[in-house]
C-alpha cells in the first residue's frame, strides 16, 4: 500500500491534470468559432506540455 504522502501527491497531480484538461477543452470549444491568437496557442501548447510532464511523473515508479 502506498503511503499517505504519495497518495496525496498523486491526487494533487491528478487534480491539476483535470483542471488543465478542462482548460484545454474550453479552448478547443472556443476555437471552433474563433481561431487561436498567438498567445492562446502558446498557452494551449504550454498546458499540453504540462499535462505530458505530469503524466510522466504519475507513470514513474514510486520510491518510498
Amino acid at each position: 500500500m502506498k503511503n499517505p504522502q504519495v497518495l496525496a501527491r498523486e491526487k494533487a497531480l491528478l487534480d491539476e491534470v483535470s483542471i488543465l484538461s478542462a482548460q484545454q477543452s474550453a479552448a478547443l470549444q472556443k476555437a471552433i468559432f474563433l481561431p487561436f491568437t498567438r498567445e492562446e496557442a502558446a498557452e494551449y501548447d504550454a498546458r499540453a506540455e504540462q499535462i505530458g510532464e505530469i503524466g510522466k511523473l504519475l507513470a514513474a515508479p514510486v520510491v518510498e
